[in-house]
């Protein structure tokens, strides 16, 4: 074993690991659920209720596109399982496929055999519609080709997890910007962002976030050159920031005043008071 590199024993499981002969990556251990990474009930009740809008984006944001693979991972799991217990029963199946300008290969993804290069292969896949209905479709968004595919893909009916680096809901509007997607084009395909942050408890990955839900308002926001505290009004916030730090001080050890017991008093006898 190379005396440089980590031992894959010595990784937390859940993370993102670069392989001997690739600069991709692959996840070590079992995707996590959403409730294990520390997600609340209404986090995930909310982060739920975006699957159903076919043809928009949910985007995961971090510090950096590695660093959104383990929650990548955990709502892959959560769509594959949310999925088959609404189609129970039925023929009705969501497949989950990824682009190929990803640092990172979830678990149980299809990977496109499309080169990153070669757009017409890509638009000439898409001329099969029906690969695309009803598809969960995970990419990274850092330029002008990854906007033009996720318009393509989403105007077809797929879902879009994307991975974008930014550090709130007003940084992840003007990355997408940046890239080339329209302020039109952000009001309209963007329904969440997870501003995430992971942190790791021993060997088990916890995730700090803050689940933006888009309002109504938002296209109206956005079309009036706001700023940035006016883009995160046009969402609602559901965080467990709060939860985790209170969790982190219940385990904390109690400081050195309060180690101490209490000094205990002596009362004096009768027979003392009198001597």
């Amino acid at each position: 074993m190379n005396a440089h590199r980590k031992p894959l024993s010595a990784v937390p499981a859940g993370t993102a690991v670069k392989t001997p002969d690739s600069e991709r990556c692959r996840i070590r251990g079992q995707p996590q659920t959403l409730e294990a990474l520390g997600l609340t009930p209404k986090q995930c009740a909310a982060l739920r209720n975006l699957y159903t809008h076919a043809g928009s984006m949910i985007i995961i944001a971090g510090s950096t596109i590695a660093s959104t693979s383990v929650m990548m991972e955990a709502l892959c799991k959560d769509l594959r399982l949310s999925t088959a217990s609404q189609n129970a029963g039925t023929e009705m199946r969501t497949g989950i496929c990824v682009a190929g300008n990803l640092p990172y290969a979830p678990e149980g993804v299809r990977q496109l055999s499309v080169p990153s290069g070669d757009e017409a292969a890509f638009y000439t896949m898409l001329r099969h519609s029906h690969l695309f209905s009803g598809t969960v479709f995970i990419t990274a968004v850092r330029n002008a080709r990854d906007v033009r595919r996720i318009r393509a893909v989403t105007h077809r009916g797929a879902l879009v997890l994307a991975a974008v680096c930014g550090e709130d809901a007003a940084t992840v509007v003007a990355r997408l910007q940046e890239a080339g997607m329209t302020r039109a084009s952000v009001a309209a395909l963007v329904r969440g962002i997870i501003v995430q942050e992971v942190q790791y408890d021993g060997t088990h990955p916890a995730v700090l976030a803050d689940v933006a839900v888009a309002q109504s308002d938002l296209r109206h926001i956005i079309a009036l050159q706001p700023t940035a505290a006016e883009i995160d009004a046009g969402f609602s916030h559901h965080t467990n920031v709060a939860s985790r730090i209170l969790h982190h001080l219940r385990t904390l050890p109690l400081p050195v005043w309060q180690r101490h017991t209490e000094p205990t008093v002596q009362c004096k006898t009768t027979e003392q008071e009198h001597a």
